[in-house]
């Protein structure tokens, strides 16, 4: 399983450099309202955002399980708690986490103790799975309705 635990601050008049330097992380994306981008996604179709964000993701120095990437992510952002609950009044603070399973069942059992810390830096949990194992392996097939492997 692939799988990653993203920190997301978006909203209007964000202090990017602020940001970074309050948080003492560089982000990985970052970007102003009224900047522009290539969805590649959609055929190259070129998107301006509406709103001004800065984005980061936990960098574990081996593999981790997710749970315990968004334990220790949240740990290390619980250091700057006053500063993401003054964000957290303004604009969103998002923990994202993004999971690619290799097979179709998976859990995520998030402890309370990193419940309780998500709380006390006002940041919201936004939680994704796909199931991609058939994309990954070259067996999807768009215009087939994506089930070309044989199942179901």
């Amino acid at each position: 399983m692939s799988d990653f635990v993203d920190i997301r601050i978006s909203g209007i008049d964000l202090n990017l450099d602020e940001i970074t330097s309050r948080l003492a992380m560089n982000p990985d994306y970052a970007y102003k309202k009224g900047d522009t981008c290539l969805d590649y996604k959609y055929g190259g179709t070129k998107i301006v955002y509406s709103e001004d964000c800065w984005i980061t993701a936990y960098k574990p120095k081996e593999k981790t399980p997710v749970e315990k990437q968004l334990e220790e992510f949240v740990n290390v952002l619980a250091d700057s708690s006053d500063y993401l609950q003054e964000l957290a009044s303004k604009h969103d603070v998002t923990i994202w986490i993004s999971m690619y399973p290799d097979n179709e069942q998976v859990n995520l059992h998030i402890s309370t103790p990193t419940i309780k810390t998500l709380a006390r830096i006002g940041a919201s949990l936004d939680c994704s799975t796909a199931y991609l194992k058939s994309f990954h392996d070259g067996l999807y097939d768009r215009q087939a309705g994506g089930k070309t492997d044989g199942r179901a």
